[in-house]
Order: structure tokens, then sequence, then C-alpha cells
């Protein structure tokens, strides 16, 4: 092998290398791993007053996703969730006449404008079954997102 042929191997060696390790990192700033966390909105869930609740949330200035959790220890149906902001009542349509069993969870979305920051309460109102009958209740938790 002469030197010219042993030069040019070491180059597209390297150049592959490179071009490998820039495909990744583009791929790691598009996932957003670079993300600096101080850009990322900061959500506090108060507590609920049942035990089916909201324990994750993902708001921005068109839409909310919601994870509802069953706590109760009994199936539940849940008949709607709001979120309030000051007189302003948010409809979680795709957060309606689903069933869930014990520990069981369901994210909620819904598309629309909203105002940041968001401080407010989340209404879930939802049918238990007891055994006997049906019994209606609200869970109701405050919500900040700054």
């Amino acid at each position: 092998m002469n030197r010219a042929q042993a030069a040019s191997e070491y180059l597209i060696v390297w150049g592959i290398v490179i071009t490998v390790v820039v495909a990744v990192v583009a791929t790691l700033f598009a996932l957003g791993v670079f993300t600096p966390r101080s850009n990322l909105p900061s959500t506090v869930i108060g507590t609920f007053t049942h035990n089916v609740a909201v324990d994750a949330v993902e708001i921005n200035s068109s839409s909310i996703a919601v994870n509802v959790v069953d706590n109760s220890g009994s199936s539940i149906t849940v008949n709607s969730l709001i979120a309030q902001q000051g007189n302003t009542n948010y409809t979680i349509s795709s957060c309606s006449g689903f069933s869930l069993s014990p520990g069981q969870s369901k994210v909620c979305r819904q598309t629309g404008s909203f105002v940041l920051p968001f401080n407010g309460h989340i209404f879930i109102n939802y049918t238990s079954f007891n055994g006997v009958f049906n019994e209606s209740h609200v869970s109701v938790g405050s919500l900040s997102v700054s």
C-alpha cells in the first residue's frame, strides 16, 4: 500500500466518524436533550380533594395535556374535566365518558388558546361504583404553570 492510499483511507475513516458524531448531536438537539431546564415551564399541582387526581400536566399557549389517575380503590367513569383560570373554563373534551380501574391513568389532550402563566384549578367530575350504587364526585385540585 502506498502512502497516498493510506492517507486517503485515513481521511475517509475520520470523515465517516465526524459525520456520525454530527448526526448523533443533531438528533439529540432535535429531541430536546440539550434544552436547558430554565426554558421549561414550572408546574405545581396541588392536592386534590379526592383520590382521583391529575399527576402530570403539560400546558402551553395552544394546548393542554393532563394525566388523570384513579387512586380511589374502585372503578370510576370520568364524566368531565375542566381547567379553570379566573372566570374562564377550559373543558378538556377528550376527558369525558371513559372508565378507569384502580391504579389506571389516562392522558387527555385539548387544543385551544391558553393564557400563561396558568394559575387556576382542575375539576374532575366522576362517578364511582361502590358495589351497591353509583356515587357522583368532583375532585378539585390547584394548578400553577409559569
